[in-house]
């Protein structure tokens, strides 16, 4: 389980290098990077998030579900997104913490609905 913890936090810390730098070049109005290196920290906190599931390690399991989550939907990855929340769902997270994944799921769904009918 050691190894795995290790795996997961070494994963989680590059994802979110790879977010500050997106951030970096969102302020630098470089749409093509933003979107490139949101999707390889989403890759990296999907992975880490991926380790823990099958693990009751909450919140930590359920906070990297959303984020990955969180990641996919900024990549308009939404069908990918609906399915990292449900996922995060079926562990058992905090209420603070399952009221975000809900809330993140609306607008995954709206913006959904408004693929179809724009």
């Amino acid at each position: 389980m050691n190894d795995k913890i290790q795996s997961v936090s070494r994963l989680h810390k590059e994802a979110m290098e790879f977010t500050d730098r997106s951030f970096v070049a969102r302020r630098r109005n470089d749409d093509e990077e933003f979107v490139r290196l949101s999707k390889l920290a989403y890759e990296k906190e999907k992975e880490a998030a991926q380790l823990l599931a099958d693990e009751d390690i909450e919140p930590t399991r359920s906070i990297l579900y959303r984020s990955a989550a969180t990641l996919a939907f900024r990549c308009e990855m939404h069908q990918e997104a609906k399915r990292l929340i449900y996922q995060a769902l079926a562990g058992n997270p905090p209420d603070d913490i399952e009221e975000e994944l809900n809330d993140l799921l609306g607008k995954v769904k709206l913006a959904l609905v408004e693929k179809i009918n724009p």
